[in-house]
């Protein structure tokens, strides 16, 4: 038995020659299923919008998350379950085990406490000072 899924328009409701299309506003992704003639009317409706934009790297979120990945977030889990198994009874933890997932309440343990957060925020940053286009401060 074979399914056939009727892809319809957002706008119209019509289900002849519907695309899928992607569109991103203010960093959330959208998909719009829609027919040429409306895929033209949206087009047009941006056009002010993007004829004056720039186009971001294809691969921004990709070189982030890359370059981010080989730098060691802490300590490692074989420290870890070293420190665990020297201190577990004295901080009242679980016994340790040579495999398995770290528990929780042990990599607290074993954090270093942050520093406290400022509680003058303007002392902490000097004034928004940025780059300037036509005379607007950039967002």
């Amino acid at each position: 038995m074979a399914i056939r899924y009727i892809v319809a328009d957002d706008l119209d409701g019509a289900t002849t020659g519907v695309d899928t299309y992607q569109f991103s506003v203010d960093g959330v992704d959208y998909q719009i299923d829609l027919t040429d003639d409306n895929h033209q009317r949206l087009l047009a409706a941006l056009a002010p919008f993007t004829a004056v934009a720039r186009r971001a790297p294809k691969n921004g979120k990709a070189q982030a998350r890359r370059g981010n990945a080989t730098k060691p977030r802490g300590a490692t889990s074989a420290d870890v379950r070293a420190w665990w198994s020297q201190h577990w009874q004295s901080h009242s933890l679980p016994e340790p085990r040579s495999h398995g997932i770290v528990p929780a309440q042990v990599r607290k343990a074993t954090t270093p406490p942050r520093p406290p957060a400022q509680t003058d925020q303007t002392a902490a940053r000097p004034p928004l000072a940025g780059p300037r286009v036509q005379g607007r401060p950039c967002r």
